[in-house]
């Protein structure tokens, strides 16, 4: 699971690959803490390249009943900063 969305970095160039690559879950306040890793490419990440960008998020409102990581994808493509991301 991942998205595509064109995120150019202060080299100029641009992170189009993004996973999550860590995820943590507080069932008592019901956040999920999330890693977001960005590489060129799919490929770039799929031959053992380094991200080239990672960011981390707070997301709420995570019901247990919820697959984690599904669930993660679809709250944060609903951010205003991920809101181009289309399913990779």
């Amino acid at each position: 699971m991942a998205v595509l969305q064109s995120m150019p970095q202060p080299t100029g160039v641009v992170a189009e690959y993004h996973r999550i690559r860590r995820l943590a879950i507080d069932y008592d306040a019901g956040t999920v803490e999330v890693e977001i890793a960005g590489y060129l490419s799919e490929k770039a990440r799929r031959d053992g390249a380094a991200p080239m960008t990672a960011m981390n998020m707070t997301l709420r409102g995570y019901d247990p009943k919820d697959d984690p990581r599904a669930w993660a994808y679809a709250q944060m493509k609903a951010t205003e900063h991920w809101s181009d991301a289309k399913d990779a």
